[in-house]
């Protein structure tokens, strides 16, 4: 599965070293608590936190950040040359839950079918048990 726009985020700041504190304070988050939640994927990141990102950090690539393409520095796509990417920010993170809920869909479905073998299992035992007692 690709990576997720907060993952990738996550990325930058632990390769700028920065305590998620300090990243708070330069995009202007609300708390640090909400830079923790963006961090481990409880919450998408608003788009203007995103903004904010991309401006206070120049040599970061938008495109690299909103969509996976390309590199983290580099070829950098500044802000002011994809501000339609930012959109790209909640139709990735819906995607990205789609799909984890169509996996944990087919692992319930396994599950499911891993019960009901072991259920017709058992029930096979029980009823082969008497037989086996009486050939001994």
């Amino acid at each position: 599965m690709d990576i997720t726009v907060n993952e990738r985020l996550r990325k930058f700041v632990e390769k700028e070293e920065l305590a998620f504190t300090q990243f708070s304070k330069i995009v202007h988050a609300s708390s640090v608590q909400q830079v923790s939640n963006w961090m481990t994927c409880r919450e998408n990141i608003p788009e203007k936190y995103i903004k904010a990102t991309l401006l206070a950090f120049p040599r970061l690539n938008a495109r690299w950040l909103l969509i996976g393409d390309g590199y983290m520095y580099g070829d950098a796509l500044s802000f002011e040359s994809a501000p339609d990417l930012i959109h790209i920010n909640e139709t990735e993170y819906c995607a990205s839950l789609a799909h984890l809920i169509r996996v944990i869909d087919e692992i319930d479905r396994l599950a499911d079918d891993v019960r009901f073998t072991i259920r017709t299992l058992r029930i096979s035992m029980a009823e082969a048990k008497p037989n086996l007692k009486s050939r001994q």
